[in-house]
């Protein structure tokens, strides 16, 4: 069984990360992440998220992206939901750790 559900969002944590590293351009490279509270409300509306009946009522997302010079660079990777704020902050911990070994790899040099 399924229901119709709106999901009202709350940021609740925001955190970067400057890695030590800069790119071809000398910009410095790190990481920005959110944690967001999601609440899931019935609703009687035509139009909503479909979610089936034994989904939990409250979870987080955790959001993410590159930075250059500390502002958001490129694509934003996927929003991963976490049923526990816990959870939500080892996935943002491992994104960042993730993303700074991948830089330190593709550029490994620190700003002169």
């Amino acid at each position: 069984m399924t229901k119709i559900v709106t999901i009202t969002r709350t940021r609740i944590e925001d955190g970067s990360s400057d890695f030590g590293l800069v790119d071809d351009k000398g910009r410095a490279l790190g990481y920005s992440w959110s944690i967001i509270a999601a609440k899931v409300e019935p609703t009687d509306a035509m139009y909503g998220y479909v979610l089936a009946d034994d989904h939990p009522d409250a979870f987080f997302w955790v959001d993410g992206t590159t930075t250059r010079d500390g502002k958001r660079y490129g694509a934003s990777q996927r929003d991963v939901k976490a049923f526990t704020i816990e959870e939500a902050r080892l996935i943002a911990a491992k994104r960042v750790c993730t993303a700074r070994n991948a830089y330190t790899k593709k550029f490994g040099k620190v700003p002169a």
